[in-house]
């Protein structure tokens, strides 16, 4: 099997493990879940710990940062002298943004993000978390 294969089609989805998560605490079960795949920015972390994962991990975001170069390959608008000075950078970013999106729901703590601060465009998806469908 290739790698490839492995990584599309073995595993949970991101979105069931958190589903996962929410109904072993929710039964009082102590557990932690550190959260990965598909995550790319802060307002993925902050969903992510509304639905209830303890931490976040990231990997093709550090990758690509890593690189050290800003603009299409045909462009380059800026390239790093030391590209660890890109992941840098990115987490700086992530740090405001998910600063900037808890602050915009009136916390000013990630430890205080819950499910009630989220809202879902699919009603199968607010139902399966319990949380708002924004189109009621």
């Amino acid at each position: 099997m290739s790698p490839i294969v492995a990584m599309r089609e073995l595993g949970y989805p991101t979105i069931v493990c958190l589903k996962r998560i929410m109904d072993a605490k929710q039964k009082g079960i102590d557990t932690s879940m550190v959260i990965a795949g598909g995550l790319l920015d802060g307002g993925h972390v902050v969903k992510s710990l509304c639905l209830g994962a303890d931490a976040v991990a990231m990997d093709r975001p550090f990758i690509i940062a890593s690189k050290g170069r800003y603009g299409p390959k045909s462009r380059l608008i800026k390239v790093l002298e030391n590209p660890a000075d890109g992941i840098v950078n990115f987490v700086k970013a992530i740090k405001v943004e998910v600063q900037m999106l808890a602050s915009a729901l009136g916390k000013y703590s990630i430890r205080e993000l819950s499910k009630e601060d989220l809202g879902a465009l699919d009603k199968a998806l607010a139902e399966m978390f319990g949380i708002r469908y924004v189109y009621e």
